[in-house]
């Protein structure tokens, strides 16, 4: 693997023909990468389906910033305040209760009763909603989501990492209960709850950063989001926390060798290619 990150500057893959891991894009339907550059107050959909971000309340000249040796490249820093990004659209799948959300995170500890929300919808009834902080018990150190006024699925109680980098993975495999999975830097992260309400794809224009308006800002930096039209397999998720830029990573080119010089000393060589 390349250490160089891929950038807009360095090149990138754009789809699966060019990547070197083409599994990685399959069903991809949404995919924000901070990571290759700043791109003023637009935030880019890699996935090909266009639901680009605007940054709201936020200033590009100082929110895209580098990132540590964890993550490489740039990263969205929120204020918790009112920071956040608009996408387009709302975050929709196939089938509203098969897919995977991915995000990678680096908050405070939310402590308390408070929760931070990473994918929001404005509060619209039954569609998913992302979050980290506090569960139904108050307990810190949940990932959770909920649609408006019900906790449906719940992961195991962790302590929080504070100001750590944090790949947080949901997954739901059908309708009704028992059908939820989270993990947490490439390991099962547990469920606690596990709820049998269902989702139904939303209207409103999907939100990175809040929940709706002054709700459950997230503070802190926010690094690549994705949302696939599928349930991952451990395997892939485990390669994306390895390396987040995993499906970015172009296909390595193969150059015909030149060709060798003839052996010395070797007359069988140079009857051959003055018969050749």
């Amino acid at each position: 693997m390349s250490l160089l990150i891929p950038s807009y500057k360095s090149g990138f893959a754009r789809n699966a023909a060019e990547s070197e891991n083409p599994n990685l894009w399959d069903q991809l339907v949404g995919f924000w990468a901070p990571s290759l550059g700043p791109t003023g107050i637009t935030l880019r959909d890699q996935s090909g389906y266009s639901n680009h971000g605007t940054l709201t309340t936020m200033d590009p000249e100082t929110d895209w910033v580098i990132s540590d040796s964890r993550m490489g490249g740039y990263v969205l820093d929120f204020d918790g305040a009112n920071d956040h990004i608009t996408l387009q659209k709302p975050i929709t799948f196939t089938n509203p209760n098969v897919f995977t959300v991915i995000a990678y995170v680096r908050i405070p500890e939310p402590g308390g009763v408070v929760r931070y929300t990473i994918i929001g919808h404005e509060n619209e009834a039954n569609v998913f909603q992302l979050e980290v902080g506090a569960g139904p018990g108050d307990e810190d150190g949940n990932i959770n989501i909920i649609i408006p006024g019900v906790f449906v699925a719940v992961s195991s109680n962790f302590n929080w990492p504070t100001l750590e980098w944090q790949q947080i993975v949901y997954s739901r495999s059908g309708t009704g209960a028992g059908k939820h999975a989270f993990y947490r830097n490439g390991r099962d992260a547990g469920v606690s709850t596990n709820g049998a309400n269902n989702y139904v794809n939303g209207t409103t224009a999907a939100r990175l950063g809040r929940r709706s308006a002054g709700s459950q800002m997230m503070p802190g930096q926010l690094s690549h989001v994705y949302a696939y039209d599928r349930v991952l397999a451990l395997s892939e998720i485990q390669s994306l926390y390895r390396d987040s830029s995993a499906l970015l990573r172009p296909r390595r080119r193969v150059f015909a060798a030149a060709a060798a010089a003839p052996p010395s000393g070797n007359p069988w060589y140079s009857y051959a290619q003055q018969v050749a």
